[in-house]
């Protein structure tokens, strides 16, 4: 290639802008390679004198058909002492330029224009890149002050104003929800929520509601405002906002809602008294019993603006739900004063029992392809149950079930002049299906196996969607892998291996640590779904998929307490919370299982090899865990299956036919040990670690 040569054309004028020489000898000054003096090893043509030697080609350029156009680069001032070519890409290199494509457009910088153009970005392109900005900004909800609630409000589309009489009063309103939310000082001072079309049912419930609000909106004590997010209060005040947007005139979205939870209110009372005649307790003591019953076995427990979240929601498991019910201190009887349940008494820490929840809402969905929803309080008879046998001719009359109903369907009328494909009266079309569905979003998710997946969608009247087809397996979702792993083949068997500690109590009654090495192996991997939402259209079809849900949310928390995910070194500067167990001390297995969670610190002690336990996981066709670790100079095993509604049946061990160390006077306490006695432990436990070491302390 020939190498261009300076242009002899030279032009001289005032100028008062910067002209294209003076730029390009101010990047030659800054961005030159060579010391500043030093002629480079090729000299570069002014823009002038390649405007002149292609101008026969300019006119000709397709890019270009009506001729030569003015540049400013063809008619100001060339550079008089250019040393940056601009017809090599290199030049761009050299000051660190990436220009090969900006945006959607291919660029070229031969005589420092564009040459060519790519194709521009597609709508669905753009909303796909507007839809991640918009969700990075969602998690970032600002802090709490005037302009960060006015922000998140508009955000969530609903309208704001600003009253200043009497004091600065921000309202946020939709078509048929209002937050108003006081400030003085940029506090928050008091927060109402009204609903105006609605009725009083609904309303009724509007001051939980606002001091959930209130509470999203107050900081800690000792905390700031400034330093306390508005995360909550947006993700409350979006749920409200989903219903507002799809509430119309003739259809609300709140009354639909207020149907469903006062019917699952009257089956939640029926069934709790039912179950405190049952029971032999105090009055107190049978309240609280009967609520968790109801909740973990039964059609569970409706909450309507409770704990931190806005909204219904169906409790239907609860994690150690057993606890204190050998001892501990029940807990309060406010059952509604927490999303989260009111058993910290049960728990040494401080910290609240995890619930597993459904939020029952509303989204958009086309009438005609799924059952839309229904404005109704008679989901259910009043009589609330009827006798199996009225439905089934072999039916045992004493077995009662739920009798559900089935309102009629809700329409709205259609626009004068517009027809409608789901118009209920197809002569005149004035009527028509509203274009709106329930859905339950679970609060965890669950994870459970594809066909456990396949069969909840199935219960509900759709098919999995297909995205849920992943090659993913339960475990791995259970128990996501971690650096320590190695690659798994298909077909493998999948081995994680992690450490804890848990406390042991000696004869004295002192607290011990003890260390486990837990291995799970994970023989006949199984495909696994994430169920996160499930769409429904009767509240039957959520009391049917419970018993499944509660199954695999038990197998979920035996895995997770088992096995934490925090599995750092147990070097005392950073070993994990040991988790407290019985005391050996006692003298039946229900006192010994109520010092579980106890917060008697444990003593110093000798460092020992840690305790091996080999777990096993098998998913179908019932979910099963077997178990094996050292007792006696034994190897001692046990393995149990969760059936649904978390029922646990221990189907295989030998811990009861091991001899009991004689020296230690474990024997008087293995005659007290029985089958039941270890299911019992399982179920309170919850947690493999503690019931065996729960074992070790009576046979060993």
């Amino acid at each position: 290639m020939a190498t261009p040569t300076p242009s002899s054309k030279q032009t001289t004028g005032p100028s008062n802008t910067m002209t294209p020489g003076s730029f390009a000898n101010h990047l030659a000054t800054a961005f030159s390679p060579l010391p500043t003096g030093t002629s480079g090893p090729r000299s570069v043509p002014s823009p002038a004198h390649l405007s002149g030697a292609h101008q026969s080609k300019a006119g000709k350029s397709p890019f270009n058909p009506t001729g030569l156009h003015s540049s400013p680069i063809a008619t100001s001032n060339p550079p008089s002492n250019p040393s940056i070519n601009f017809d090599s890409p290199n030049a761009a290199v050299a000051l660190g330029l990436n220009l090969g494509s900006i945006g959607s457009l291919d660029v070229s910088l031969a005589g420092g224009s564009i040459v060519g153009a790519g194709h521009p970005r597609s709508d669905e392109e753009r909303k796909e890149k507007l839809e991640n900005i918009l969700s990075i900004l969602r998690t970032k909800p600002g802090r709490i002050s005037e302009e960060g609630v006015e922000r998140i409000a508009k955000r969530t589309g609903l309208e704001c104003l600003l009253d200043e009489i009497g004091g600065r009063t921000l309202s946020i309103a939709g078509s048929a929800v209002l937050v108003d939310v006081g400030f003085k000082s940029n506090v928050v001072e008091h927060v109402a929520l009204t609903l105006p079309t609605s009725s009083d049912a609904v309303n009724a419930h509007a001051p939980k509601g606002a001091a959930i609000l209130q509470e999203d909106l107050t900081a800690p004590p000792g905390v700031s405002s400034i330093s306390t997010t508005l995360a909550k209060f947006g993700d409350n005040l979006e749920r409200l906002a989903r219903l507002d947007k799809l509430s119309t005139a003739e259809l609300s979205c709140y009354e639909a809602i207020s149907g469903v939870y006062t019917s699952l209110q009257k089956i939640f009372e029926h069934e709790k008294d039912a179950t405190k005649r049952s029971l032999d307790a105090a009055s107190c003591e049978a309240n609280s019993r009967a609520e968790r019953e109801v909740l973990c076995k039964k059609s569970g427990r409706p909450m309507m603006h409770a704990g931190r979240r806005v909204g219904l929601s169906l409790q239907y498991w609860m994690d150690r739900r057993l606890v204190s019910a050998v001892g501990k201190k029940p807990p309060s009887a406010d059952v509604d004063s927490t999303t989260s349940g009111s058993e910290n008494s049960a728990y040494s820490d401080g910290a609240k029992p995890q619930l597993w929840s459904m939020t029952i809402e509303c989204e958009a969905s086309p009438a005609e392809l799924y059952p839309p929803i229904r404005v109704s309080e008679s989901w259910v008879s009043e009589k609330i149950s009827k006798s199996q046998a009225e439905d089934d001719l072999f039916g045992a009359p004493e077995n009662n079930v739920t009798d559900w109903l089935e309102p009629s369907n809700t329409v709205m009328p259609v626009a004068s002049g517009q027809g409608d494909a789901m118009a209920i009266d197809s002569g005149t079309n004035t009527h028509k299906l509203p274009d709106i569905r329930f859905i339950a979003r679970l609060e965890p998710p669950i994870v459970v196996p594809l066909q456990t997946a396949v069969e909840v969608y199935a219960t509900v009247g759709i098919s999995i969607p297909p995205e849920s087809f992943r090659p993913t397996t339960f475990d791995g979702l259970v128990l996501p892998p971690d650096a320590s792993e190695g690659p798994v083949q298909q077909g493998a068997t999948r081995e994680l291996k992690r450490q804890r500690v848990v406390v042991a109590y000696r004869e004295n009654g002192d607290a011990m640590e003890r260390r486990h090495t837990n291995t799970v192996y994970a023989q006949k991997q199984d495909f696994g779904r994430v169920i996160d939402e499930i769409p429904f259209s009767h509240p039957k079809q959520l009391v049917t998929i419970l018993s499944t849900l509660r199954q695999f949310a038990l197998v979920g928390s035996i895995l997770h307490h088992s096995l934490p995910i925090d599995h750092t070194s147990l070097s005392q500067s950073n070993a994990p919370s040991p988790d407290p167990l019985v005391t050996p001390n006692k003298s039946t297995v229900d006192e010994e299982l109520a010092a579980l969670l106890s917060d008697t610190p444990p003593s110093p002690t000798q460092p020992i090899d840690p305790l091996p336990i080999d777990i096993t996981l098998n998913t179908q066709p019932i979910p099963r865990i077997s178990l094996t670790f050292p007792l006696n100079d034994q190897v001692a095993y046990l393995t149990l299956e969760i059936s649904h509604n978390a029922d646990i049946a221990i189907v295989e061990q030998n811990i009861l036919a091991i001899k009991p160390n004689e020296a230690s006077g474990a024997a008087g306490k293995h005659k007290q040990l029985t089958a039941e006695n270890l299911k019992r432990a399982l179920e309170i436990t919850e947690d493999i670690g503690l019931f065996v070491e729960f074992v070790r302390q009576r046979l060993a």
